[in-house]
């Protein structure tokens, strides 16, 4: 594979060697307290959980409701509105434009560069398809 940034293959993810090359070092005990969870946890522990906080939400616990909703549905997609820095909204502008002004900015930070145009993508993805992943 070649190179493409300091460290990285034409992928982007770090290479052999490299110091962030090994992942996360707490993946494994974070697999292992996991394990510990649901061991811990019965079919019947879970499912006296769950309705414990349906009961709860049915009575007006906003967190409760809050929660049960997000793992149903999800959570909303947040969105941010752009203003120009005369405070006048952007909503004319072209994404493309905003893609390239951003990475134009991050000219002297190639990895952050690489991290912007692959968010950006996914954006731009996600809107195509309507926010749908």
């Amino acid at each position: 594979m070649a190179t493409t940034l300091e460290g990285r293959d034409s992928s982007g993810r770090f290479m052999k060697g490299h110091a962030h090359s090994h992942g996360n070092p707490f993946a494994r005990q974070l697999f292992a307290m996991r394990q510990k969870l649901y061991a811990a946890v019965t079919d019947d522990d879970f499912t006296a959980i769950v309705t414990k906080m349906v009961e709860l939400a049915k009575d007006g616990n906003v967190p409760a409701t809050k929660l049960l909703v997000e793992h149903l549905c999800g959570r909303p997609h947040q969105s941010i509105h752009l203003t120009g820095a005369d405070a006048t909204s952007t909503d004319k502008m072209n994404v493309a434009d905003v893609q390239l002004a951003v990475i134009e900015a991050l000219a002297d930070e190639p990895s952050a560069k690489l991290k912007v145009s692959r968010a950006l993508k996914r954006l731009y993805e996600q809107a195509k398809t309507g926010g749908e992943e």
